[in-house]
Formats: C-alpha cells, structure tokens, sequence
C-alpha cells in the first residue's frame, strides 16, 4: 500500500476506530471529570466598554474565584482532572467603575466592609504584577469598589460570595506617556528609517540615471525587481522532489493556520461555553486537535531533511573540505529570515501602544496581555533561547518558539555533518507539559534527525543502489510506522477518558511514541514516493497556484498570529459561538496574512535578504543551488 492511500485509511479509519475504542470503555468514568457548580453564573460577564468610555468611566477587569480550591497550595503542578472545560469555579468579568459606584453608590460602609473578602492570588490564576507596573496603582483606586461591586452582584443575582482580584484596568484616555519605552522608540525609528531609505532607492530605481541602478541597496530594495524574483519560475524550480517539499510546506502553513484560528476561537470568551465544551465533549475533536500537533514534527522533518540534501549537493561539487560552508550557510539563514522575526516581534511588543488604549475586551485579551510578555522577555526571544521551561514562563509571540529550536537543530545538525565530513557514511549510526516536552530543543531533536536521514539516503538512491530498501531494519521500520500512527492518532482522548494527569513510565513511552511516529511515517513516505512520485501528485504540485505561496511560506508563519490577534482582538464575548463562523475566519485570515505577507516579501524580507547578503556573504562557497529550496518554513530560498 502506497504512504498516501495510508493517509487515507487514516482519515477513514479514525472515526470508526474512534468510537469503537470510545463505546468500549466502562461507562461509570466520564470523559471529563471536573468539578462543575451551578451552571446559572456567567463566566464570562463584561459591561458595554463603550459605553464605560463614553461616560469618562474607567473599564477594569476582575477575576473572582468562587471557592478556594483545595489543593491550591498543595499540589501546583499537576491538575486534579484533566479537563477541556472552562474552568467554572473562576469568573472573568469585565466592569466599568462608573456603573459600579452606581450599584453599591447606597451601601453603608458596614455592607462594604461585609462584601470585601481576602485576597487569594495564584500564579495559575493571576498574571505576575512584573506585566502590570501600573496594577499597584489601580488597585489603590479601584481595587475596594471592585471587591464590593462583584460581590454585591453575585450576592444579589446568585446568592454567593467570591475572592474577587483587580487584574488591571483600562482608563478612558490613551495610553500613558511611560509606555512609550525603548521598544517603541526603536520600532519607530527602524520604521521611519526604513520606510525613508525604501522610497528613496525605489525612486532611483524608477527615475534615476542608470549608474544608481546598480548600486546594490537599490537592486535590494527595488519593488519592481523583488516582485520578478517573488513570480519567476525557473526550469530548475520543475524538479519533482523541490515541488513536493513545496506543496508539503504550504500545506503545512493552511493547516496551521486554520488549527491556530480554530484554537483561538475556542479559547476566547463567549457568551455560550457550554457550547464549545459540548464541541470538544466529542473524542474526535480531541484526536484531531491533538494530531495537529504533529505539523512541528513534520516542519523539522522537512527541515533535516533539506539540510541533508543540501549538504550532499555541496560535497558532490566541493571535494575538497571547506568548513566555511556551515558559517556560509548560518549566515545566509540569518540574513534571511532573522530581519523579518525581529520586526515582528518588535511590533507585537508594541501593540497596546499602537492601537491605543480603547477598553476593548477582546483588543485587551489579545493584544494588551501579550504586548507586554513581549516587553518582558524581549532579550530571550531575540537570542532565541525562548524555548526552555525557565525562559517560556509566559510565552509572548509563539512562533518564535519553533524559530529558535530550528535554529539550535540546524546549528547541532550542520556539527554533527561537520564531524563526519571525511568519511560521512561512517557518522550515521503557557501549560508545564507544553513546555516540559513541548518546546525544548532537545525535545524535538529525534524529528530533525530522522529527516536528516531520510535526505541522506534520498539522496544517495538518486546516484548508486543503496541497501536501505532491502534492508530488515528498514523493512520493519516501514511496516510498524503505519500502525503506530494510527494508534497515536486514536488514542489521545483516553487521557480524558481515565484522568492521566501525572507523568509515568507507560506516559512517558506513548510521548515519545507520539512525538517521534508521525516523523518516522513522513520519512518513510519520503523515502518510497521519491523513488517513484506520482504522476497526479506532480501534476497537482506543478500548478503555477503553488509557486508564490511556497516562497512566501515564512512570511505567512510569522504574520499569521498577528492577523489571527487582531480579528480576535475586535471580538466581543457578549457574542455567542457558532462553528459557522469559523470558515469566515479562515478565509479572512489567510487572505489578509497573504496579502501582507507578500508586501513583507517585497518590502523587508527580500531587501534585507538581498542587501545583508550582498555585504555578509561576499564568498559563496556554496556550489551552485536550486533557486527556490526553503527548509520550512524558515530556511529561505536559494537563489543565487
């Protein structure tokens, strides 16, 4: 059976095996335990922020725990249920002090004094004051109406008592001068600069004498010139094995930005969550979002995979050792792509700033909380050491994570083929789990080694006859590689099912299993469609469709999130949630991020590439590449 009917006997098969596996299951534990109060308190409770503003009134937003959980201060680590619930004994609401000094504006100061109860603040539950400088001040001001006016509601409306805690608050003006820092400024002068320096070389390039043509920050910054690289096709661009990596990349970035939107949309507050839990209540749901984790591992698949096709090439036109190939080669990744994740990160560090200070609740939940993770953790992210438990503490722009751990894997990729130049046949023998086992280097290590592997032996099968395919190891490899998907793919929501929340032996196995089969199953797919690519398959990859898209692949990931950010951002949780909305989303996300990732192409990516190169990588001891070969999604094209 070929890899692609396997891929369908997975999408077939994983419904039916589903449930199977789901109705066998002993009925008395149910799929989600938790523990679940009256149904009648909103979670989610937010006053017209408009109207808040337009009275001059201050917008702030609260959260109350009903209870104290009990093991609050016992067990912080781990869950007591594993749970795709909102978590109902916490309340987020969202109150404006004008209409609150309104509703209690008759309390004696005896009732006030009744209806404030003790703090209780937790890590897991409250954002550290170190992101909100300014929540010391606003407690002081708002923090006993705050206290007062949540509880005299849920007094009133639900007959209860809370431990409400000011997060922060939003006043009717701009933001404060403090905000402008040196983030800001710096974004700002790198922008005018540029946007200067651009407009200048773009006017030589159109009306001026031909000897500026040729100068080379003109060429780098040419509009009419990028946009010839960004639509040329090549003869050398027609090679089936390059267009397969390339349609595989593109579609790898849909489908991470549909699972992104649909991630979004399920975790924002609305007014009707029950409605995304009895969404989520269906195993399916949770076996495919699960599986859609498996886009990283086939991202540094690809990406050792090409690193290794690379290399060979080089060592086929260059006999002779030259170590300067792997500093080239960092180099021209940095050119590259680094310019363009640094003003990324730049502006998502400055968005509160830029929009303003308009109470917005979802402009807050989007933008406001993560703008200022990005101000906190700004240094980690730019030496890209951002993918570790004790630097990921509060992730702040997550693409950035993969960014540095497939750096650190081309870096530890290009050692090891450094170490085994002479003789390379020789050489080859914002959740604690998320970042326990998620985002670490080391984590992903196995996936860009496997792909490294199979660019290795792909390669060598285009030259002589190689062993592999008749080799019992490999045999074996290729039989157990289906199944084990398969049961990888099917078996996620039992950890609903039967509550497995702490680490063990048996946990640890099926992490590993699940981290490293789909890897193992893209290889083995490499390997056997390269000997013999489909004709269909190259028909459908051929298609002038796939040409710009997979060149502007980076721009789509980096840009993504910020789309993403700023559709939710206009969100209003007062609304309620329909899965008919979703393909709206997706179609207005990816048509927007297109659209700006080819002015980001056009604009920085291309002009730094171009220009930076001209000056860094003067020597190209490269041998002669392929035009258009990214790593994916971040190795950016050949073209020299």
């Amino acid at each position: 059976m070929s890899s692609f009917a396997r891929f369908a006997v997975i999408i077939i098969l994983l419904p039916t095996i589903q449930q199977i596996v789901a109705t066998q299951l002993p009925a008395s534990l149910p799929i989600f335990q938790f523990d679940q109060p009256s149904s009648s308190v909103p979670i989610f409770q937010f006053d017209d922020p408009y109207q808040c503003r337009a009275n001059l009134g201050t917008y702030c937003f609260v959260s109350t725990l009903r209870r104290i959980p009990e093991n609050a201060r016992t067990n912080r680590e781990y869950p007591r249920w594993l749970s795709v619930h909102f978590r109902r004994e916490l309340l987020e609401w969202g109150l404006c002090t004008k209409q609150c000094g309104a509703d209690v504006s008759h309390l004696t100061k005896a009732d006030r004094a009744l209806l404030k109860r003790p703090h209780f603040s937790s890590s897991s539950l409250k954002y550290p004051d170190r992101y909100f400088p300014e929540r010391i001040y606003m407690e002081k001001l708002f923090g006993d109406l705050m206290q007062v006016c949540v509880n005299y509601r849920l007094l009133v409306l639900y007959n209860f008592k809370g431990y409400p805690d000011l997060e922060n608050c939003i006043t009717s003006t701009h933001m404060p001068w403090q905000f402008l820092d040196w983030y800001v400024c710096l974004f700002y002068m790198i922008l005018f600069t540029w946007i200067i320096s651009f407009s200048m070389c773009n006017v030589l390039d159109l009306c001026g004498p031909r000897l500026f043509r040729r100068y080379k920050i003109v060429q780098a910054a040419s509009i009419r010139l990028n946009w010839i690289r960004l639509t040329k096709y090549d003869i050398e661009d027609k090679l089936s094995e390059i267009r397969c990596i390339e349609g595989l990349r593109f579609l790898l970035i849909l489908a991470t930005i549909a699972f992104n939107c649909f991630m979004l949309m399920i975790t924002f507050p609305v007014d009707n969550p029950e409605k995304v839990e009895q969404l989520l209540n269906n195993p399916l749901v949770i076996n495919i979002l699960s599986c859609m984790f498996w886009i990283i591992p086939a991202f540094l698949t690809i990406d050792g995979f090409l690193l290794m096709c690379h290399f060979l090439n080089f060592r086929e036109k260059c006999k002779e050792f030259c170590a300067r190939y792997f500093w080239y080669e960092f180099l021209n990744r940095l050119v590259e792509s680094y310019p363009l994740y640094t003003m990324v990160l730049l502006y998502t560090s400055i968005m509160d700033t830029v929009w303003g200070g308009a109470p917005s609740v979802g402009r807050y939940l989007m933008m406001t909380r993560e703008a200022r993770f990005c101000r906190k953790n700004v240094w980690s992210n730019l030496l890209l050491v951002n993918n570790y438990p004790s630097t990921s503490l509060e992730m702040c722009y997550a693409p950035g994570w993969y960014f540095a751990a497939s750096t650190h894997m081309f870096v530890l990729g290009s050692a090891l083929l450094c170490l085994t130049w002479v003789d390379i046949q020789s050489g080859f023998m914002y959740q604690p789990w998320y970042r326990m086992m998620y985002l670490p280097t080391h984590m992903n290590a196995g996936c860009y080694l496997v792909g490294m592997l199979s660019g290795y032996y792909t390669q060598k099968s285009k030259i002589v006859e190689v062993c592999l395919f008749q080799n019992k190891v490999y045999k074996w490899i290729k039989r157990l590689s289906f199944p084990a998907v398969l049961f990888t793919a099917c078996t996620p929501f039992l950890f609903y099912r039967l509550n497995i929340v702490r680490p063990g032996l048996l946990t640890s196995v099926y992490a590993i299993l699940f981290n490293n089969s789909s890897s193992i199953f893209l290889a083995v797919c490499l390997l056997e469609n390269f000997r013999n690519i489909p004709r269909i398959l190259i028909r459908c990859i051929e298609t002038p469709l796939f040409g710009i898209p997979t060149r502007l692949s980076f721009c789509l990931y980096v840009i993504h999130p910020i789309v993403l950010r700023w559709f939710l951002s206009l969100g209003d949780p007062r609304d309620g949630f329909e899965m008919v909305k979703y393909p709206l989303l997706f179609v207005k996300v990816f048509v927007i991020t297109f659209l700006l990732a080819v002015a980001m192409y056009l604009f920085v990516e291309e002009p730094a590439r171009k220009f930076l190169g001209s000056i860094l990588l003067k020597k190209q001891v490269r041998g002669d590449f392929s035009r258009n070969v990214r790593i994916a999604p971040l190795e950016m094209s050949r073209r020299y």
